[in-house]
């Protein structure tokens, strides 16, 4: 049975967010073979694209059996099972970081934010994403688990805090923001596979809901660690 990120990731969903993700990638990376670490790369799911173009990886999780399906596919991918908030690696030592759809799960999301900004070079590049409370989205999943009276929130506390407040965060932990878009409009779960996404993300482009940032249900940023 595949592990549920896998499941998500496949989804329709989880295939037009995955598309909207690597776009952004793809439009900011240095073209040069180098080495990117994938944090909360989960089931590899970069792993594939990021072969395919040339760059050396590890990939770094906490899950053990997300990481042990990934070394199923992969092999010869180079994993480490390690805390985000505490990045097993030396300082000023990453070009390239990756953290998409890993924010809502972690508990101290400052301390995260300064280990990527201590492990990444000079100028190296932070790709990140997150989901929004000030959004349609967020209010729907906190109507949710208010009224269904479980722990979802703690469980899965992705839109405890909202873009605003986030992009605080990385200003405050040094980063430079490069681009940001909003994504995910279509109402509906990451695990999701219904006709209707693509009548949502449809509807998304042709309204450009990409550029309402500050209510957009996720936002996937490029950022940079400023020269000095």
């Amino acid at each position: 049975m595949k592990h549920w990120v896998s499941v998500m990731n496949e989804s329709r969903v989880g295939q037009y967010m995955d598309a909207v993700e690597k776009d952004m990638v793809s439009r900011y990376i240095p073209p040069e073979p180098h080495m990117v670490l994938d944090i909360g790369g989960g089931t590899g799911r970069w792993s594939d694209w990021l072969q395919a173009n040339d760059y050396p990886q590890v990939l770094m999780d906490l899950d053990r059996g997300a990481l042990r399906e990934t070394q199923v596919y992969s092999p010869k991918l180079v994993m480490a099972q390690a805390n985000a908030e505490k990045i097993p690696a030396a300082t000023n030592s990453a070009q390239t970081v990756i953290a998409v759809q890993l924010f809502g799960s972690l508990s101290n999301r400052p301390a995260f934010l300064k280990e990527c900004y201590r492990i990444l070079k000079p100028n190296g590049l932070l790709f990140i994403s997150w989901s929004n409370k000030n959004s349609i989205k967020g209010w729907l999943f906190k109507t949710y688990s208010y009224f269904k009276g479980t722990s979802t929130e703690e469980q899965y506390n992705f839109y405890a805090t909202s873009h605003q407040e986030n992009v605080a965060m990385l200003t405050d932990a040094g980063f430079e923001i490069l681009d940001a878009i909003g994504y995910s409009w279509t109402m509906l779960p990451r695990g999701h596979n219904s006709f209707l996404v693509d009548v949502f993300v449809g509807a998304e482009r042709t309204l450009r809901l990409n550029t309402q940032i500050n209510i957009s249900p996720n936002v996937m940023l490029a950022t940079r660690k400023p020269a000095k």
